[in-house]
């Protein structure tokens, strides 16, 4: 099994999830695009440190489901530890 099939995944996001500040789901209101699910930009930012590939090779993996752009910019929301938007 590879490290980064769905399986080992799942194991991973239900250690993680649990630490992930709760976020309303539903219409984003405003005009805006509903927010990307965390577990997909997490695996995205999971196959990036694991492979050490680029933004784009992860997007590419992940079947252009979550931009590049937004990879990168939950990885910072991340780093900030901002309570509010994490992940």
């Amino acid at each position: 099994m590879r490290a980064l099939e769905p399986e080992v995944v799942d194991v991973i996001w239900a250690a993680v999830e649990p630490m992930l500040p709760v976020r309303p789901v539903g219409d984003p209101g405003r005009g805006h695009r509903p927010r990307i699910p965390d577990r997909l930009c997490f695996w995205g930012i999971l196959v990036r440190l694991a492979t050490g590939c680029s933004w784009q090779c992860a997007e590419a993996l992940l079947g252009w489901q979550v931009s590049d752009t937004t990879l990168r910019s939950r990885r910072d929301e991340a780093d900030r530890g901002r309570s509010d938007r994490c992940l």
